[in-house]
């Protein structure tokens, strides 16, 4: 039950982060202002269900790690670390702010460059995400013994 829940909870946190990055690229480059604003406002409401997904894959990747010293498992610990870091100092703030200045009609220069930040922070744990999904496959087994070379 818990390796099933790790693995649901693990995959909407991934789909929520990469629909949030996704949906920004695409309304910055054909989107106008209204639209930035409607996604902002979603990313934000988002957020409401990517954090208790991000909890709840945490929680159950900490029981399923157990007290395990295995080198895989220690990597992905230091790797959630840092994507919570970013989601609690950079991601959420930024989202918030972003949301304020969208619906403020204030899209300029600040707007743009805490964009900018954002999505560097957001495509740096989408990276770090995949990176500990592929781990829990390797752990899992379902990846095989070619595959984990690569």
């Amino acid at each position: 039950m818990i390796v099933t829940l790790h693995a649901i909870c693990s995959t909407i946190a991934l789909i929520l982060i990469l629909s949030f990055f996704i949906s920004t690229v695409v309304v910055e480059l054909l989107g106008d202002p209204t639209s930035i604003q409607a996604v902002k406002q979603y990313i934000v409401y988002g957020i409401g269900a990517l954090v208790p997904a991000m909890a709840a894959a945490g929680f159950s990747g900490n029981k399923l790690s157990g007290k395990s010293k295995a080198s895989i498992v220690q990597e992905k610990k230091k790797r959630m670390k840092r994507i919570m870091i970013l989601g609690i100092a950079v991601l959420i703030p930024s989202a918030v702010a972003l949301h304020l200045l969208a619906q403020s009609g204030s899209i300029g220069t600040l707007f743009y460059s805490l964009q900018l930040v954002e999505l560097v922070a957001g495509g740096t744990n989408i990276y770090l995400l995949g990176q500990n999904m592929r781990a829990g496959l390797i752990l899992s087994g379902r990846i095989s013994k070619k595959a984990r070379q690569a």
